[in-house]
């Protein structure tokens, strides 16, 4: 055995010098946000220099006595370039390469948003057609899934280990553009189509089944009034805990509870999402959220208590990222012929509510699309993601983009009540305006009402001095803006002298 032989076997022994690591969800092939600054962290040698290379720029910080460090760095212009960064301490450094400039999106919410591509209509297509080098996805897969079933305990354990999600960002080619979020990925690309010089990051952090409870920071849980009796384990049996949610949580941990393992984490309980698939991402700057979820809150008839669900997850994320007014465009729940599933007008007036209330909260009309059934996933999700696009192009990017019609009260004729839109409106299949009921008083019973359209208003006749437009669940809506082709929104009128207009989306 000679001497050069002897010394590779050695060297294969010893162990590999430790090198700098960034934090997730830094890595190769990432977009950040462009002129922004993002707070890098990560860990390294104990009280060891750390210098940062990116851009020209040379960074020098340094490890604490553990090994944690953190710095801030300016990302600058967008730029399609793959660049490099790069982490040295005094054992070895670490590079990050083919990274973009760009803006970055967060796409959010339930199963409608986790919907992949490649099961939605006409996604295999789409997939082929999107893929863009500076297009980047950025998959966080919760690795216990919601779905039916119990997990063993191996299982809950090894997800335990690995804090319960894994963080990729991949290329958009069509082999992983199929394999996520439709909606997230059709919203990406009409960005990229419009503001071409500019690379686009889409992270999708959805989990199917989801409710705001978990989406929402533990000290607003702990704090706020409204969570008062979903506090610590007191979710598990609360009435204020969407029945659903309890029964499926119990269902998948039911063999790890049988093993002994003391309260186990699961996706639905208050706070875990935020904790878990939320707070790692807030050291990027992002450009945007795009929001689908309420299928899960849906099911509670209070219109107030949802609102203020959705303001307070809405004031927390802001605070989160550090931006006062991040833009946050939400898909309004679209219909669905499900009698089980009959307050899903309150939840749309709700998520009205905090739209029209919030500056910088925009929402998509969606009562055309979803479904003539009681599908709940409905796999035509193309459509949805270009109304977000289209509206984040013209409340973030400031592009010409149209309108969605809004409705409010006008006058009161003899004839009957008269309604404005925002714009002329056509109808579809040139049959009367429907979707239109009157009632006494906004907690009556509504009735349907005869509606006679004129251009920019219409005339409702029937009994009742308060008004509403597809509240309900299974609606067939024939109107929409003359210019635009978009739906009206659902609105209803409050009192007889009600005269409510909306900002509109």
């Amino acid at each position: 055995m000679n001497a050069r032989f002897l010394l590779f076997l050695l060297a294969a022994t010893l162990p590999l010098a430790a090198q700098p690591a960034l934090d997730t969800p830094f890595q190769s092939g990432m977009v950040l946000q462009r002129d922004a600054q993002v707070k890098l962290s990560g860990r390294a040698a104990p009280d060891s220099p750390v210098s940062i290379a990116w851009r020209g720029q040379r960074l020098e910080t340094r490890a604490d006595a553990r090994g944690r460090w953190q710095h801030r760095l300016d990302i600058g212009a967008a730029t399609t370039e793959g660049c490099t960064l790069r982490v040295q301490d005094r054992e070895g450094n670490t590079e990050l390469r083919d990274i973009l400039a760009g803006d970055v999106w967060l796409a959010s919410g339930q199963s409608n948003m986790e919907f992949l591509l490649g099961r939605s209509t006409g996604g295999a297509a789409l997939s082929e057609a999107m893929q863009d080098p500076a297009l980047r996805l950025l998959r966080v897969r919760h690795l216990l899934p919601t779905g039916p079933g119990s997990y063993s305990p191996e299982q809950y354990r090894a997800a335990e280990r690995s804090d319960f999600f894994r963080f990729e960002w991949v290329r958009a080619t069509p082999e992983e553009l199929r394999d996520f979020s439709a909606v997230g990925a059709v919203f990406a690309h009409e960005l990229r189509r419009a503001e071409p010089g500019v690379p686009i990051g889409i992270i999708c952090n959805a989990v199917g089944g989801s409710g705001m409870e978990s989406w929402t920071p533990r000290r607003v849980i702990d704090r706020a009034p409204l969570y008062a009796r979903i506090r610590g384990e007191r979710w598990q049996r609360s009435p204020d805990y969407d029945a659903w949610m309890r029964g499926r949580a119990e269902e998948n941990l039911r063999r790890v509870r049988e093993a002994g393992i003391a309260r186990p984490l699961h996706a639905f309980a208050p706070s875990v999402l935020y904790e878990y698939a939320v707070a790692p991402l807030t050291a990027l700057p992002i450009k945007g959220v795009i929001w689908y979820q309420g299928e899960s809150n849906a099911d509670e008839p209070d219109t107030a208590r949802n609102a203020e669900r959705l303001r307070l997850l809405i004031a927390a994320w802001r605070r989160a990222f550090g931006q006062k007014e991040l833009p946050f465009i939400m898909v309004q729940l679209p219909r669905i012929a499900d009698p089980k599933r009959p307050h899903w007008g309150a939840f749309r007036t709700a998520q009205k509510q905090v739209a029209d209330a919030l500056p910088g909260v925009e929402l998509i009309c969606t009562v055309d699309l979803g479904s003539s059934t009681r599908e709940v996933h409905p796999p035509d999700k193309a459509p949805v993601g270009r109304r977000l696009a289209a509206t984040a192009l013209r409340c973030v990017y400031g592009q010409d983009q149209p309108r969605y019609p809004v409705l409010h009260t006008a006058a009161r004729r003899p004839q009957g009540m008269l309604l404005r839109s925002t714009e002329p409106l056509r109808s579809t299949d040139g049959a009367p305006p429907r979707g239109f009921e009157l009632a006494d008083a906004p907690d009556a019973v509504f009735r349907p009402a005869t509606a006679e359209l004129r251009g920019d208003t219409i005339l409702l006749q029937g009994e009742g001095r308060v008004w509403r437009y597809n509240e309900g669940t299974a609606l067939e809506p024939n109107l929409v803006g003359a210019e635009s082709g978009l739906p009206v929104f659902p609105a209803r009128s409050y009192g007889a002298d009600d005269a409510r207009s909306a900002k509109g989306s």
